[in-house]
């Protein structure tokens, strides 16, 4: 299996990225600082092609942007350009969509999963922590099902949902299994190939703490345009990134 992102073709069964991770935002001992040479609990990055980084810096109430190989961030603000909002209605479990492209004041939402309220069916979600947009087919939809422990994808076109990691309402620390489908809680990043029964680490390592080959509850991963990885290490209140050893191919 493979796939293009950025300019450099991954072979993802066998990519290779660096165990030892360089902090690129906040502080190396990963404390959390006011300061905007810190960081305080990062929720999300975006990362731009030449390694620029936003942060939503979530108990700073800011946004920094960090350039390549700088040690403090600039305060910036941010603006919303696609024409449609997806958000996790969490204690509804639901997901639903805000058209953008309006004039109206407060837009109606349409609910797009979680019709049918809380459970661990392939029809129902147990709170979604992160939702994002297939790079390859837009159409699709994938979901961290947190409290389920497993990701699902839903197709646009079809209205189906499927299961493509961990097992529904049942975590673990093993090759098949998630805790919390971030793996925040095992402390990792976990690789999951489309039709796998298991995934591997490719980040952390399964412990606890702010050493380079460590983190401490990660929470969203991005890859620059040379498929580097970066990692938002929240309770290390750190931006850490992975550089690419091998595409695999």
């Amino acid at each position: 299996m493979y796939f293009f992102s950025g300019s450099i073709r991954l072979c993802t069964e066998n990519t290779v990225w660096n165990p030892k991770g360089i902090t690129v935002a906040g502080l190396l001992n990963g404390l959390p600082s006011t300061l905007l040479e810190g960081l305080q609990c990062p929720k999300d990055i975006y990362v731009y092609g030449d390694g620029t980084i936003l942060v939503a810096d979530y108990d700073n109430n800011r946004i920094t942007k960090w350039d390549p190989n700088a040690t403090r961030g600039v305060l910036i603000a941010g603006t919303v350009q696609d024409d449609r909002m997806y958000m996790s209605d969490l204690e509804n479990y639901r997901i639903q969509v805000f058209p953008l492209n309006t004039n109206l004041i407060s837009p109606e939402a349409i609910t797009l999963i979680g019709r049918y309220g809380q459970g661990s069916n392939i029809d129902h979600i147990n709170q979604v922590a992160s939702i994002v947009a297939s790079y390859l087919n837009p159409s699709l939809l994938y979901m961290a099902d947190s409290k389920n422990h497993r990701v699902l994808v839903w197709d646009y076109e079809t209205g189906t949902t499927q299961l493509v990691a961990g097992e529904s309402n049942t975590f673990g620390s093993d090759s098949m299994r998630l805790h919390d489908p971030s793996d925040t809680d095992n402390h990792r990043i976990f690789l999951w190939l489309n039709g796998a029964r298991q995934g591997r680490t490719i980040a952390g390592n399964d412990t606890l703490g702010n050493s380079d080959y460590q983190l401490n509850n990660p929470s969203r991963i991005r890859f620059d345009s040379a498929n580097n990885l970066y990692v938002v290490d929240t309770n290390n209140s750190r931006i850490q990134r992975f550089n690419l050893v091998s595409n695999g191919c």
